[in-house]
């Protein structure tokens, strides 16, 4: 395990990661982590980030959020319940009707997401005569 916290930058990262490491990194959102092929987001940086959806004043974003937020926080919860009694099926199996319905909702999001860049872009440009 490296743990490492500092300035960040795609150097630091190809510094730190150069020798062949070959294990999962978990990090934050910082765009420099994104092109490492074998990374996973940290799940507290998600849970804030799905609590500032949650308390969006538009009402839609912030059902979605409080949803999100909601099954993220029951998968956080039954990961250390397994760590105690693992459920005899599996945690995969246990929640597949939950992370369906995860993936949806993210698959959701970025529609929306591309919609409202899209129409922003849109109204530009009119607006520029671009």
């Amino acid at each position: 395990m490296l743990f490492l916290i500092g300035p960040r930058s795609a150097e630091m990262l190809e510094n730190a990661l150069q020798d062949g490491f070959n294990g999962i990194l978990i990090s934050d959102g910082y765009v420099v982590y994104r092109a490492w092929k074998n990374r996973l987001r940290c799940w507290p940086h998600l849970i804030r980030k799905l609590r500032g959806l949650a308390e969006s004043s538009d009402g839609r974003v912030a059902g979605v959020g409080k949803e999100m937020e909601g099954i993220m926080q029951m998968l956080m919860d039954a990961i250390y319940e397994a760590r105690i009694e693992p459920p005899p099926e599996g945690l995969p199996v246990r929640h597949t009707a939950d992370i369906a319905r995860l993936r949806h909702l993210c698959a959701r999001r970025i529609g929306w997401m591309t919609t409202r860049c899209c129409a922003a872009s849109c109204a530009n440009s009119s607006t520029t005569g671009t």
